[in-house]
């Protein structure tokens, strides 16, 4: 096994303070109001951070040199906020204070939660573009199979809209699918 090779050092001149567009920063947030407890340090082969014991906020940041410290972890700072005051109506009430596994407990379910909406939200973007399609393309179908449209009953004359955006391709293809039905309700007969 080969041996481990040292991390790089610390770059201090680099040094990051806690994210002030991070609701837990501010001095009027609960349960910190500013005043945060900083945890002995933690770190990998690319920085080293400290968090608030309390509030879980990470008040300090170093890269190491060599590194730039880009893909450092981001917060969704509404999920912080939202987290962070459901945390305050739920305990201070009860002169309880969370510390930062259950403030990250509690953020963490509300990125999950906006996820789940923003899935939700395409799900049924999707859903309605599908019926869409289905509409439009159905007619042509029907159209080239001779069936009767199911919103008109009756065999329109005239192609719709979306025949003439179809490509020469397109129209073959759908052409041919026409005549391979036609041809199997004909067996069918």
């Amino acid at each position: 096994m080969a041996p481990k090779l040292a991390s790089p050092p610390l770059d201090f001149s680099r040094k990051i303070g806690a994210d002030q567009r991070d609701y837990r920063s501010l001095h009027t947030s609960w349960p910190c109001f500013g005043d945060h407890r900083s945890s002995v340090p933690k770190s990998n082969g690319y920085a080293q951070w400290c968090l608030c014991e309390i509030c879980g906020l990470r008040v300090s940041y170093v890269p190491r040199e060599s590194f730039h410290g880009k893909h450092a972890t981001q917060v969704d700072h509404k999920a912080v906020e939202m987290a962070m005051k459901q945390l305050e109506m739920d305990l201070r009430p009860h002169t309880l204070m969370p510390d930062k596994d259950l403030a990250e407990t509690m953020i963490q379910i509300h990125v999950n939660e906006a996820q789940l909406e923003a899935q939700h939200l395409k799900l049924q973007r999707l859903q309605e573009h599908q019926k869409a399609l289905r509409r439009e393309y159905g007619e042509i179908y029907n159209r080239l199979t001779n069936k009767p449209s199911p919103s008109s009953g009756a065999i329109p004359s005239v192609p719709t809209d979306v025949w003439r955006y179809l490509s020469a391709e397109e129209k073959t293809k759908l052409q041919q699918i026409a005549e391979s039905r036609h041809q199997e309700e004909e067996k069918m007969k």
